[in-house]
Order: C-alpha cells, then sequence, then structure tokens
C-alpha cells in the first residue's frame, strides 16, 4: 500500500506492505507541498497523484523517479482534477480548467506526458472514469454551468449545477454500443453446455487502450434514459458498467442492459 506522511518534516511518499511488518520504503518528493490521492496504476508499477498546486504526476516504483503529466491552471474553488489510470496503465484521465472556467477532460500519455483534450469544452465535463474493456471513457457533464461559472461571484449561488452521463468512444470505427435496438424478438440462445460453464471463471485477456484523438470529440455519446441531475464520483465496474453517485443514492448504469439500477 502507499500513503504520504510529514513524519520527516516535509511529504514523502511511503510505500510499505499491507502486513507492516516490514521496514517501509520512503520515497522524497521534487516540491514541498501537500500531495494527495496516491493510487497505484492496474500493472502495480507506478503511482498516480496530485498536489496543492494541481499538478497531476506519475511516479515509477522502482527508480522512484516521478514526473508531471498534467496540470490545472485554475484553483476555482477546489481540487476537481480527480487523475485515474487507464486498464492498461498506459494512460491517465483528468479534468482540467479551461479559460472559460468550463473543466474538459483531458488525457495524458503516461511515458511521453503529452495531454491530449477530448471533450470540446462546451459544457462542464469532470469526473472521468475508464471503461474496463478499454473501448471508452466516461464522464459527466453540464450544459446548465455558464450562470455558476463564474464562483466568487454571489449571484450564481442560486444556480445549482446538473449533470448527464456521458463517454467517449476511443477509437475509429468502434461502433457505438448504443445503436438503435430492434423491436423483432431475437431469437432464444443455446443453454451453454457444462464445460462452458466452468470455465467462465477463467483469467481476462489483458486490456490494451488504443485511442484515436483525430475526431474524438464527434465520437462522444449522450447516454439516454438518465435524468439530469447533480451526479459525482463515476467509478467503473466490470466492462460496460458504471457506478455514479446522486444526495447519497448509488446508481449502476450497464450499457447491455441500457437502464440504470439504483442502489439505496
Amino acid at each position: 500500500m502507499s500513503y504520504f506522511s510529514d513524519k520527516s518534516g516535509e511529504y514523502k511518499l511511503i510505500i510499505e506492505s499491507q502486513d507492516g511488518i516490514s521496514t517501509p520504503r520512503e520515497i522524497a518528493l521534487l516540491n514541498p507541498t501537500h500531495y494527495y490521492t496516491a493510487s497505484w496504476s492496474p500493472d502495480s508499477k507506478k503511482i498516480l497523484y496530485t498536489d496543492t498546486n494541481l499538478n497531476v504526476w506519475v511516479m515509477d516504483v522502482a527508480s522512484g523517479q516521478a514526473k508531471i503529466v498534467g496540470r490545472d491552471t485554475w484553483m476555482v474553488p477546489a481540487r476537481t482534477v480527480n487523475p485515474v489510470w487507464s486498464p492498461d496503465s498506459k494512460w491517465v484521465a483528468y479534468a482540467a480548467h479551461l479559460q472559460s472556467l468550463y473543466h474538459a477532460i483531458y488525457v495524458s500519455n503516461v511515458e511521453t506526458g503529452e495531454s491530449k483534450q477530448v471533450s470540446d469544452g462546451l459544457s462542464d465535463a469532470v469526473w472521468p472514469a475508464w471503461d474496463a474493456s478499454g473501448k471508452y471513457l466516461w464522464f459527466m457533464a453540464s450544459t446548465d454551468f455558464g450562470l455558476g461559472s463564474q464562483w466568487l461571484d454571489m449571484t450564481s449561488y442560486d444556480h445549482p449545477e446538473t449533470f448527464g452521463l456521458y463517454f467517449a468512444v476511443l477509437k475509429k470505427g468502434e461502433p457505438t454500443p448504443l445503436i438503435p435496438e430492434s423491436d423483432e424478438e431475437a431469437a432464444a440462445a443455446p443453454a451453454p453446455d457444462r464445460e462452458t460453464v466452468r470455465s467462465s471463471g477463467a483469467v481476462r485477456p489483458a486490456v490494451t487502450v488504443a485511442i484515436d484523438f483525430d475526431g474524438i470529440q464527434r465520437r462522444v455519446v449522450s447516454v439516454p434514459g438518465i435524468p439530469v441531475r447533480a451526479y459525482t464520483h463515476l467509478e467503473a465496474g466490470v466492462a460496460g458498467t458504471i457506478y455514479y453517485l446522486d444526495a447519497g443514492t448509488l446508481h449502476r448504469y450497464r450499457l447491455t442492459e441500457r437502464r440504470a439500477t439504483d442502489f439505496i
């Protein structure tokens, strides 16, 4: 496990075994500031975190070397970067402010540190989450944020922000899973044999995320049937499944079912 500690007088990244028996490893950090939300990459080779200056860092665990792969230039009024790992540990998605004070979703290449904007900037896009399949990048976006964007102006207080659910199809040629459904009755699928049932728990193949940034903003899909509300905290589940919160209620949306389920 990993966490930050200022026991030595300055913040360091601490890595230690879960049993707490072995001596923890302390890694000095480049800038003396506050650090947040240490998150291991899926391949356990890197750690993702942010700092109080709204930088997005990736550290190589073996060498202890870290580099900035993204940043937000506006502290308005809270930390909303919320970076997340792609399933193959090669990309990081995060939200950052534009000059309009709207957020946009960005994706950074972990090796090169190059960032590309995914959302079009015409809505306030937050809470990126990678689909477990590696085919989609989910996020929330608000189209009623304009009157609330100037947070220091008290006239914005009476205009709460609401969000819809969206995802970007990452690769050209990948069909959207939300094409219109036929109203014809489908043939019943054959029952699986015993060998198929026994092998259903096999290890899934590794996911490789391929992103075509050219035209990606035209491949953003609005998820129908989801009421616009003050949603937060997108978290990906199994492939095609996303979880999110609304006023203490946990929602789950599945592409295969095309509907949301509520959990109290």
